[in-house]
């Protein structure tokens, strides 16, 4: 993607491979209904998976994001370590089951 730093994919439904998303520093996957493996993200800063259905696990991603909203995503269940986490949105997140990393959040939204 080049000098592109920033993607919003919202309701793209569709989307499966972010892979080669990795690079940007901002990226908005909200709706991304199919999306199941979001490991190669742990290069965004910001990242909005909100209403990710699929999703069960984010903690390959979240060592690194700073930003990151999870809003309804219902399978979600372990965020992982957190690192350097300054905002999280966990709201309507209602299989999540490890909490024991958001100490280290700055601001929680739940």
């Amino acid at each position: 993607l080049g000098q592109v730093q920033a993607l919003n994919l919202a309701l793209c439904t569709k989307v499966q491979d972010v892979n080669a998303l990795g690079g940007l520093r901002k990226l908005n996957l909200t709706n991304g209904y199919l999306l199941t493996d979001v490991s190669a993200l742990g290069g965004v800063e910001e990242l909005d998976l909100s209403y990710c259905r699929a999703l069960v696990d984010v903690s390959e991603c979240a060592r690194h994001v700073r930003k990151l909203t999870l809003r309804r995503c219902v399978r979600l269940t372990d965020v992982g370590a957190l690192g350097t986490m300054e905002q999280l949105g966990l709201s309507e997140c209602t299989r999540l089951m490890d909490v024991s990393a958001l100490g280290t959040v700055r601001t929680l939204f739940l």
